[in-house]
């Protein structure tokens, strides 16, 4: 029994020290990172659930169910889901009443697991500056007696995709000579708008998809084209009574821009390669209102395609309010391509033309570091406790290695007295107990061999002990 207490006492040993450096989470620190737009009222945020290696890699983690539990003046809410294949999970909170200045806690599994918990703190003037805005009357070159003023109806364009290119017609003052706009000298115009006026254009680097009207009652056209390049100049030319105005400049073109719209209840989102998904927040300036991850469709012409319905509290928000929906291949809307188109273009009026909203989604909250102190923590009163375990383990080794050897001192001792009782041939017994003391010496003089035998497992359990609890 004590011989096999001291052969499996090193395997008792490497067990401690495989638990302490391998158990729990095998070197996994999972946290969850908290998405969205001014804390000042929160509709919804996007929540991310990931896994830090231990060598320093971040992964998602697909599949996992999030809860999230939001209190806000002594209210408290629980929505819960499952992340996608990315790690991402879009949580919907009260777009009529939403919470303001809430406390977020994000937490998994059973007992649950914080991954993320606190107040955040983000003012919709800070949030709002961040933003990147284009749009608007273009500036270009001018001339003639008409007044031509031209912008994008959605702020920009994006290859490949059609868009409305706005072009309002303005009248010359009483008394203006007609044939300046031919010798071509600039003339000051008022702001009456030119109804009827024949609207030509020229363009590079895009193409018109059909003939551009007339303009309106308002001095409006809407010119139809397609970008094909990403640098597009235009050339507008209005006509009217004798009279003649240009414009000519650039257009804005976002490139890698996806584009997003409302098609009845739904938005309708295209991207001009093939994609999985994409990611969309619908926001006013001063609320993250809804986001969403719409799954995309490759289509036959090499693009992509999706659709997601509207509920009703957020179409009664874009009906009363400016609102955009951000639109980008990467979960915080900050690709290159980023574009925040306008839901409700007949909003604005023609004194100030649509505009983009381009805005990223803040990180509000942030559990890695937390999860890594919590990990260290756990990490610490793990090898506290194997380092009990193994001085144990040591002690026990030590106590089972000097009874073993005491042991074995004392059955030579026995047998050496028995050969000399029982054989009666002076010479054979004496050369008989001088072969099993011989055989007998692991406590020979000196003891020396004892000393370096338990020197050996000291080191032994010392090294197994530092290369496995420190490292």
């Amino acid at each position: 029994m004590g011989q096999r207490l001291l052969l499996s006492l090193p395997a008792v040993a490497a067990a401690i020290v495989a638990w302490a450096v391998l158990g729990g989470r095998g070197g996994h620190v999972r946290y969850a990172q908290v998405l969205g737009g001014p804390t000042g009222a929160v509709s919804s945020v996007l929540v991310r659930s990931l896994e830090l290696e231990r060598d320093g890699r971040v992964i998602p983690s697909p599949g996992l169910a999030l809860r999230l539990i939001v209190e806000s003046g002594g209210a408290r809410t629980t929505l819960a889901g499952t992340t996608d294949a990315t790690g991402h999970l879009e949580l919907r909170l009260d777009a009529e009443r939403p919470p303001a200045e809430p406390w977020l806690r994000v937490e998994s599994g059973e007992p649950p697991r914080v991954l993320v918990e606190g107040r955040p703190s983000l003012p919709a003037e800070r949030w709002g500056e961040a933003a990147h805005r284009s749009g608007g009357w273009l500036g270009g070159q001018t001339r003639g007696p008409l007044l031509v003023r031209v912008a994008a109806e959605s702020g920009t364009f994006a290859v490949p995709f059609a868009g409305v290119l706005l072009v309002q017609v303005q009248g010359p003052p009483a008394g203006d000579d007609p044939r300046a706009s031919v010798a071509g000298e600039a003339s000051s115009a008022s702001d009456r708008p030119i109804s009827g006026a024949r609207i030509e254009v020229e363009l590079t680097g895009a193409a018109l998809v059909e003939p551009p009207p007339p303009t309106t009652e308002s001095g409006l056209s809407r010119v139809e084209l397609h970008p094909d390049e990403h640098a597009v100049s235009a050339r507008i030319v209005a006509l009217a009574g004798g009279y003649r105005g240009e414009w000519f400049g650039a257009l804005p073109v976002t490139p890698g821009a996806l584009v997003a719209t409302r098609s009845g209840d739904a938005l309708v989102v295209r991207s001009p390669i093939v994609r999985e998904r994409a990611f969309a927040s619908i926001v006013s300036a001063e609320e993250r209102i809804a986001g969403a991850i719409v799954p995309l469709e490759a289509q036959a012409d090499g693009s992509a395609s999706g659709s997601l319905p509207l509920d009703t509290a957020v179409l009664r928000r874009i009906e009363r309010e400016p609102t955009w929906v951000v639109v980008s291949s990467e979960y915080d809307k900050r690709s290159a391509g980023v574009v925040g188109w306008p839901l409700k273009l007949s909003g604005f009026g023609l004194a100030a033309p649509p505009h983009t909203f381009d805005v990223a989604d803040a990180v509000l909250l942030d559990g890695r570091a937390g999860a890594i102190h919590a990990a260290e923590r756990e990490r610490a009163g793990r090898r506290r406790l194997a380092a009990g375990a193994l001085l144990a383990v040591g002690s026990l080794m030590t106590a089972s290695f000097w009874r073993a050897v005491r042991r074995g001192k004392g059955g030579v001792a026995t047998r050496a007295r028995a050969i000399e009782s029982a054989d009666d041939d002076t010479g054979h017994h004496e050369a008989a107990a001088r072969q099993v003391v011989a055989e007998g010496m692991p406590l020979a003089p000196g003891g020396w061999v004892l000393v370096v035998a338990l020197g050996c497992i000291v080191l032994g359990l010392g090294g197994l002990a530092y290369f496995g609890l420190t490292h």
